[in-house]
């Protein structure tokens, strides 16, 4: 009751709405012709501008033209006149002959003399008409890009038209909730899909399990509640939506139709008929289930049940066949337009890029030439129209001020005193308006000030949220390394070096032991197959072993010299002195000293083997006891030549000892150089935060000051403005001419759009310059890239080796009668892929070389010659 209206109220509402609308489109209409208007006002003074504009440009073009003329005449008739007073005075002091007298030659003289002159004057006005073409050619882009933005804006108005004829932003609002409709359908056919489905399944179920069916119903009863609780709940939701969306005038009528009336009363009587048909059904069901005929479903009746259900989703085959054929045929004729458009776009793209290349190399140079000679000369004119129009802009308003002053004066002292003029209220009431005169002038720049303070503001925010993210990085950096340094720094990166290191050269020593073992082997054969050659193996063996032991060593101090270098410059010295000197150095010393006397021994005892013959003339007793004594010797050679890899256990004990002292030491000083990096960091935060608190102080400070400046300037342009104007404002504001157009908003707008249009159109100028430039290069590189290797014989290089490496190959299959034809196939196609590589001019001379001449006989002098030495050897192997 309490949200149902009666009925009298909802016809008025209706009147009222219609009120309402008629009075909103009269006021959209007015709106709209004064927009029109306005548009149309501001369209002419752009257009009057713009004539003036050309009309002060042409003015000054074509007087710089007469006084470029004039000065260009004056130096033609100067050097003329130069050069005729000289020739009369050569004249005058030669002595008269008979070539003199000549009158031909007097005659030639004359013309040669006017074609000078005239060929001078041809000159100059071959750079002027050069001057002007581009001029125009300047003037022409300018209206151009005038003409364009003309066409822009008129393209927005009339769009704006069509909106707002069409209703504005209700026509996007229409399409949204279309979508929703369309949303909503969707969401309606799928819920009637499912339902469809769990019949099915029920059916199903009542055939397998007739005593379930209740409980089955029941659960679907419940469900399908549910879903469309769900589905009221979404589309009041968005009903709720599509009420916010509308205008709020419009809001409140909606929300109450929704609430009350006709729909309602429909959808309540819609309800009621529905519960009662689903009591109806309920109750024959039970009924059915009670006397066990569900059970006892026929097939037919089920088929039918499942018919009912699944019609709304099963089409015919034949339109399904139809629409695969439809499918095929579209995507068959969209693929062959798509080919054909790619082909076109291809040309089009081509043709294109090599006008634009062709225009761009012509029109650079001179761009250049008149840009540079236009801004000089744009420069010099903007320096004398400022200066002029300051001068009258001042003369203008002290002539204004005198006669208004004078005038006024003269008036006072005229004019009779009346009761009107002796009237407070009048002369308080003009002293009030010329205040609010200047008070308006002065909200007007305060307002001013306020936008750029805005956005000075917003930078410095900008700039201190940079600020701001930059101290949080390094925050986060120093945290890191705090981290790094807690668990081991870069000495963890350093131990896992060294680590990497070691096992790479136990890897290392393990293969060179394996490899010495295979040699062991090897020479053990050796000698028990010849025993005469024992001792040089021997020395080959000795040699190489030596040269490996080199190696070794080598790479090892190479490996100790880059560990040292990884540490600290405090531990490098330390490092590299221990391992110069000590116990190590001694044992090493001692070990290669008692290896040299042991090697002498045994090469003296060699060669006087040798040279006794002994070695030869051994029994094969005594060769096989030589050979037991020479498997002793080589295991003591084993274990001596080892031993520069193995320690002594009392150097092991101390090398443990020595690594234990190092580890704690190390610990030690990492933990002094973490409590130092971290005192430094906090010094370095605290010095970072002072310096960021002076440079805030700084700035604000600045800023507090040039506000303050800026305050006053601003304070002393509006009373100078204002003590201009006061005496003009009072009835004569509407009569007097602003000559100043920087005062009028939209023209000052206007202004800026075009400086920025300009700014974006060099910048994107000079990209495609960039571009162009760096194709150039690319250009430049390939062809340079081209002429280098046509130098060093370009791509017959590779061609060669390629031949060389098929040559090979043939010559192994010289045997088989088809590869020696496919060879000569090949041999003919790459000759005339060659020929064809060559130039047009070398192409027939190589082509009648290659088929006639001694290149042919001599080639087949050698088939003939290769051919009876191949015959000869296949005879003598059969």
């Amino acid at each position: 009751r309490g949200r149902q209206w009666p009925k009298e109220t909802a016809k008025d509402q209706q009147q009222q709405k219609k009120q309402a609308s008629s009075e909103m489109e009269k006021q959209e209409k007015k709106t709209r012709k004064e927009m029109e208007k306005q548009e149309k006002k501001i369209s002419k003074e752009i257009e009057k501008q713009q004539k003036k504009i050309s009309k002060a440009m042409e003015k000054q073009e074509k007087k710089t033209r007469k006084e470029r003329e004039k000065q260009e005449m004056k130096s033609a008739l100067t050097l003329t006149s130069v050069f005729l007073h000289v020739q009369d005075n050569r004249e005058k002091k030669a002595k008269l002959t008979t070539e003199d007298l000549n009158p031909r030659k007097e005659k030639a003289r004359k013309r040669r003399r006017i074609e000078a002159t005239s060929l001078r004057l041809w000159r100059i006005k071959q750079i002027e008409k050069e001057q002007n073409s581009e001029r125009e050619y300047y003037i022409q882009m300018r209206r151009m890009e005038i003409a364009q933005l003309r066409k822009r804006r008129e393209k927005k108005a009339a769009k704006k038209k069509r909106r707002q004829e069409m209703g504005g932003k209700e026509v996007s609002r229409s399409r949204i909730m279309m979508r929703m409709s369309l949303w909503w359908s969707k969401l309606s056919r799928r819920s009637e899909n499912n339902e469809a489905e769990q019949d099915s399944q029920v059916m199903k179920a009542v055939q397998e399990t007739p005593g379930k069916c209740p409980s089955l119903m029941q659960d679907m009863k419940v469900q399908r509640a549910k879903a469309r609780n769900r589905r009221r709940i979404e589309a009041a939701r968005i009903r709720r939506w599509r009420i916010k969306q509308l205008p709020k005038e419009q809001q409140e009528e909606k929300a109450s139709r929704l609430k009350t009336g006709e729909k309602v009363a429909s959808r309540l009587k819609l309800r009621l008929e529905k519960k009662a048909a689903m009591k109806k059904r309920h109750q024959e069901k039970e009924e059915e289930v009670a006397s066990g005929s569900l059970a006892t479903f026929s097939s037919s009746k089920i088929k039918s049940h499942e018919e009912e259900a699944g019609r709304g989703r099963q089409w015919p085959k034949e339109t399904a066949k139809d629409q695969q054929q439809q499918k095929k045929q579209a995507s068959s004729e969209m693929e062959k337009q798509e080919k054909k458009t790619r082909k076109e776009m291809e040309k089009q793209e081509k043709k294109i890029s090599k006008e634009i290349e062709k225009q761009e190399k012509k029109t650079r140079k001179e761009r250049e030439k008149q840009q540079n000679k236009t801004r000089k000369e744009m420069e010099k004119q903007g320096k004398k129209s400022r200066k002029e129009r300051e001068k009258q802009e001042m003369k203008s308003a002290l002539t204004l001020t005198s006669v208004f002053l004078h005038v006024q004066d003269n008036r006072e002292k005229k004019a009779k005193l009346t009761t009107e003029d002796l009237n407070p209220r009048k002369e308080k009431a003009r002293k009030r308006r010329r205040i609010e005169a200047t008070s308006l002038r002065l909200w007007r720049i305060k307002q001013i000030e306020k936008e750029q303070n805005s956005e000075r503001e917003y930078y410095i925010q900008m700039r201190r949220m940079e600020i701001a993210q930059l101290r949080k990085r390094r925050e986060k950096k120093a945290a890191k390394k705090k981290r790094r340094q807690e668990m081991g720094g870069k000495e963890v990166s350093r131990s896992r070096i060294m680590m990497r290191m070691s096992l790479w050269w136990s890897k290392l020593s393990r293969r060179s032991e394996n490899n010495e073992a295979e040699q062991d082997s090897q020479v053990m054969k050796a000698v028990q197959e010849t025993p005469g050659k024992c001792p040089s193996l021997m020395q080959d063996m000795k040699v190489q072993r030596a040269k490996a032991r080199n190696r070794r060593r080598i790479e090892a101090a190479r490996i100790r010299r880059w560990r040292i270098k990884q540490l600290p410059k405090e531990q490098q010295e330390e490092k590299a002195s221990r391992l110069k000197t000590g116990k190590k150095v001694a044992s090493r010393l001692k070990l290669r000293l008692e290896k040299k006397a042991a090697m002498k021994k045994r090469h003296q005892e060699k060669e006087e083997e040798v040279a006794s013959g002994s070695l030869a003339t051994f029994s094969s007793s005594m060769e096989q006891r030589r050979i037991g004594d020479l498997m002793v010797e080589m295991k003591s050679h084993e274990e001596e030549a080892g031993r520069g890899r193995q320690w002594p256990k009392e150097t092991a004990k101390d090398q443990q000892q020595q690594k234990k002292q190092a580890s704690s030491e190390m610990e030690k000083q990492e933990k002094k150089t973490r409590k130092e990096m971290e005192k430094q960091e906090k010094k370095i935060s605290k010095e970072i935060e002072k310096q960021q608190k002076k440079i805030s102080k700084a700035m604000e400070k600045q800023e507090k000051k040039t506000r303050k400046e800026r305050e006053k300037q601003e304070m002393k342009s509006a009373l100078t403005l204002t003590s201009v104007f006061l005496h003009v404002q009072d009835n004569r504001e509407k009569k007097a001419k602003l000559t100043t157009e920087d005062l009028n908003p939209r023209l000052w707008r206007i202004k800026q759009i075009e400086k920025e249009q300009n700014s974006e159109r060099e910048y994107y100028i000079q990209m495609r310059r960039m571009e162009i430039a760096q194709l150039r290069k690319r250009r430049e590189k390939k062809a340079a890239k081209k002429k280098r290797r046509q130098e060093m014989g370009g791509k017959e290089v590779s061609r060669s080796r390629i031949m060389m490496r098929m040559s090979l190959w043939w010559n192994m299959k010289v045997q088989r009668a088809k590869a020696r034809n496919r060879r000569r196939i090949e041999a003919a196609r790459i000759r005339r892929w060659r020929i064809k590589q060559l130039p047009k001019e070398q192409q027939e001379e190589k082509a009648s070389r290659l088929k006639t001449g001694k290149k042919v006989a001599s080639r087949l002098k050698l088939r003939l010659e290769k051919k009876a030495a191949m015959k000869k050897r296949h005879q003598e192997k059969e």
